[in-house]
């Protein structure tokens, strides 16, 4: 087993990850309930993908004290995500919601070379603080970052009929 590797990552991809989504609901009076459970559209497992013998843990440390930020910590090694079975809000206007859930993943490619072998891979992990909202169907949302704005019109082509 080698002791002395060398690691060299390559230029982060952060990327935003639509994870789950409610069904629509119609608010046709004020006051109705979205309490519906998301479906799970995507999952992530926090990983190194990479062949034998890479140390996968330790890259995945050194991949974290490298990239993490201090307000957008990554998950630890081999946490599995799935979407929250849902929340609920109270609408106080009529029209067309959709709750949907997502993350910002992160990917960084590396080689680690050790006793003259060279092996690539790629982290696989993802931001620990997930983000989410509440769409109206009806409405075109303004002032959303980029990565929001995505979400946003992933879920409008989802559930509200829009392409």
């Amino acid at each position: 087993m080698c002791t002395s590797g060398q690691t060299t990552f390559g230029t982060v991809s952060r990327s935003p990850l639509l994870t789950g989504i409610t069904p629509v609901l119609d608010a046709v009076t004020k006051g109705m309930t979205l309490d519906e459970p998301y479906t799970q559209l995507n999952t992530r497992t926090a990983t190194v993908q990479a062949g034998p013998p890479v140390p996968a843990e330790e890259i995945y440390r050194q991949m974290v004290a490298t990239y993490a930020e201090e307000r957008r910590p990554l998950v630890a090694y081999g946490t599995v995500h799935r979407p929250a079975t849902g929340d609920s809000s109270t609408f106080f206007w009529t029209g067309r919601f959709v709750g949907y859930v997502w993350i910002r993943a992160v990917d960084v490619p590396f080689r680690y070379s050790c006793d003259g072998v060279t092996n690539e891979g790629t982290v696989i992990s993802w931001e620990s603080v997930g983000r989410g909202g509440v769409l109206n169907c009806a409405r075109q949302d303004i002032k959303a970052s980029a990565h929001e704005t995505e979400m946003m019109r992933q879920v409008r082509e989802l559930r509200c009929g829009e392409s």
